[in-house]
């Protein structure tokens, strides 16, 4: 996936990438889709879509990541 990113931004070349995984995208993308039953209900930035979702189903997938309890800083840390 590193790769990927690394190809993007050398050559400037979009990148469509379809997962469940928000928070990957997050890290990963400038702007984000949220679709349901085959529909695009959300399109922006990923701050906008991620700090203010618009659609109720945003809202819920962001609401569905797990939070690890304790330190924030370690919440994008799996061992």
């Amino acid at each position: 996936l590193e790769q990927v990113v690394d190809l993007q931004r050398t050559y400037g070349f979009s990148v469509l990438f379809i997962t469940h995984d928000l928070h990957l995208m997050a890290q990963l993308c400038q702007r984000i889709g949220v679709m349901l039953k085959g529909e695009l209900v959300e399109v922006g930035d990923v701050g906008q879509v991620a700090h203010a979702p618009k659609h109720e189903y945003t809202r819920k997938l962001w609401n569905a990541i797990p939070q690890l309890p304790g330190n924030p800083h370690l919440s994008g840390v799996v061992a």
